[in-house]
């Protein structure tokens, strides 16, 4: 017989009570209110017979009452401005063989997440409807069996962040170390491995090449910036709109070898000066339209372009004379839109290769405000108006209606 915790709805009408505690009806909770319906109990039932169900757990991990519903972030009309936002009522992820559920503590916001508000995002095939693709938090209940109940962990997800918990592919968490507070982890994985991919994976990325990397404060510019230096690069340029921003920059452990204020400056002819005609190998770009020929000018021969979004546009004009000439490569890559094995394999690369390097200080997540979940729309906003030097996160605190965590047995 096993002892385990699950949703009210799929109680078995064969309870009994454990030896040496409480009858089973004294342990029985039922709140007025959806979302605090649970129960605790003991039963002969098969778990691995039930597919929503998790792997019963040892007795030494700790033991979780899951709550039937949730509360996430959502959307007046599916899509609207930041003020269509709150906090409503959702049904509990199903926890699918080799995922684990999550209890969420700190979300990572992005650009992203701005867009899919307002229609504008192509959101994955049977990505959860709910915004959201970063997060760290304590994993509650696992059908892995490379994670289990208590591990603190972050990760990434196609969809689904903006809750109290997500049910996630545990080939896509990270265990946090201890030196990482939540707040920082919710921060990694969308930023850095956005990052990480641009860079070695698309843009193959080699030591002591040179790099120009564009809207350099933001969160995945700053992630940028960090993994070109802490990686080896031989001089990275970056961009930025102010000099309150380029400050911010310099101060980084790995900062960039030359900032550059676009608003002011021509920084295809700051780095050409600076490579005396050679130009960088790599261009990491956001911007689009108005940048592109820009960047066509700044590579060197057999450069290639990394195009993460367009800020500025959509529509640019391409000389295929300086294509032609220079032999150059352009990519387009989205994060969200890789398939399972693709990102199982790009965490598991960066865990290798990078992760060591938060404990050193080479890589830092540099967050540009902290705020309650409740305050989500103003975190949307700063986004919004550019206002960010580093991450926005949202912190879910605790709370007497959210899961309940008991003492292993």
């Amino acid at each position: 017989m096993s002892r385990f915790l699950v949703p009210m709805q799929l109680i078995s009408s064969r309870l009994k009570a454990v030896p040496g505690t409480r009858s089973v009806s004294s342990l029985l909770r039922s709140s007025h209110h959806s979302r605090c319906s649970y129960r605790a109990y003991s039963s002969d039932v098969d778990l691995n017979k039930t597919s929503t169900l998790p792997n019963s757990t040892s007795e030494k991990e700790p033991q979780y009452v899951i709550p039937k519903t949730m509360r996430a972030i959502q959307i007046k009309g599916d899509k609207g401005p930041a003020s269509a936002m709150y906090i409503g009522t959702a049904d509990m992820p199903e926890i699918k063989l080799d995922h684990v559920l999550v209890k969420i503590k700190a979300i990572g916001v992005n650009r992203m997440d701005t867009l899919q508000r307002t229609g504008n995002y192509p959101v994955p095939p049977d990505a959860s409807p709910i915004m959201g693709v970063e997060f760290s938090g304590e994993i509650v209940s696992s059908r892995s069996s490379s994670w289990k109940p208590g591990q603190q962990v972050f990760g990434l997800a196609y969809g689904g962040a903006y809750a109290e918990y997500i049910a996630v592919s545990g080939g896509t968490l990270i265990e946090k170390p201890d030196y990482m507070s939540h707040v920082k982890a919710a921060g990694v994985m969308e930023t850095y491995l956005t990052a990480y991919d641009a860079l070695k994976k698309t843009g193959k990325f080699e030591r002591g090449q040179s790099v120009l990397i564009h809207t350099g404060a933001g969160a995945v510019g700053i992630a940028a910036n960090q993994l070109a230096k802490s990686l080896g690069a031989h001089e990275v340029f970056t961009t930025a709109g102010s000099e309150e921003k380029l400050q911010a920059l310099s101060e980084m452990k790995s900062a960039p070898d030359h900032r550059i204020n676009y608003r002011t400056e021509q920084f295809d002819e700051i780095i050409l000066r600076q490579t005396k005609n050679t130009g960088v190998n790599l261009v990491i770009d956001f911007v689009g339209k108005d940048f592109f020929e820009k960047n066509i000018n700044s590579l060197a021969k057999e450069g290639r372009m990394i195009c993460l979004g367009f800020l500025s546009g959509s529509k640019a004009t391409l000389s295929l004379a300086k294509l032609l000439f220079k032999k150059l490569s352009i990519h387009g890559t989205t994060l969200r839109s890789r398939p399972k094995d693709y990102m199982n394999a790009l965490v598991a690369s960066f865990k290798d290769t990078c992760l060591d390097k938060f404990a050193t200080g080479d890589l830092d997540v540099v967050v540009h405000k902290e705020l309650d979940w409740n305050k989500v729309q103003e975190a949307h906003e700063i986004l919004e108006n550019n206002q960010n030097i580093g991450k926005v996160v949202l912190t879910i605190p605790e709370s007497t209606e959210e899961a309940v965590k008991t003492p292993a047995e």
